[in-house]
């Protein structure tokens, strides 16, 4: 499959792309690493960040148990983000979806929450864009700045 967006740095293997949003994801959280770094004495512990090494894992998608988010991180994770970004930021699911994937191993150990972070452009409408494996996937890169910042306050506040 090819990527079919146009933008420069799209491979130029043909047949070829990547279009995960997994290297949005390693971005922001170098960022947030080095963001949290800064603050360390704050810390009351140990943080690990931890990057998937594999897009798809190993498993595939029908492999990984439930992911389940644990509801006090939830609760922590909404504060932090409305108080960073304001009321109104942070939305719940109104329903469970049924989606899992490699994170669900480490939520049946440690507290933390799987969540999305709107980053469909800006004049696309985000119940219209493109999904993450599609051939047109596009993100905002503006919003990478704030999934960034938005994952300091969780460690900082647990």
């Amino acid at each position: 499959m090819s990527k079919e967006t146009g933008l420069d740095f799209a491979s130029k293997v043909d047949g070829r792309m990547y279009s995960c949003g997994h290297d949005a994801h390693t971005a922001m959280l170098a960022t947030a690493a080095h963001l949290l770094c800064s603050h360390r004495a704050r810390l009351k512990g140990n943080v690990k960040f931890m990057f998937q090494p594999g897009g798809e894992g190993y498993k595939g998608a029908k492999g990984y148990p439930p992911t389940i988010n644990d509801g006090a991180f939830v609760d922590l994770e909404e504060t932090a983000v409305s108080r960073n970004f304001g009321q109104g930021a942070f939305a719940r699911d109104a329903h469970p979806r049924m989606g899992s994937e490699d994170f669900s191993y480490i939520l049946q150990h440690y507290p933390g929450a799987f969540a999305f972070l709107g980053a469909a452009p800006k004049e696309v409408n985000s119940v219209e864009a493109a999904g993450n494996h599609s051939p047109y996937m596009e993100i905002d890169e503006d919003t990478m700045t704030n999934g960034a910042a938005a994952m300091p306050p969780s460690p900082l506040n647990f």
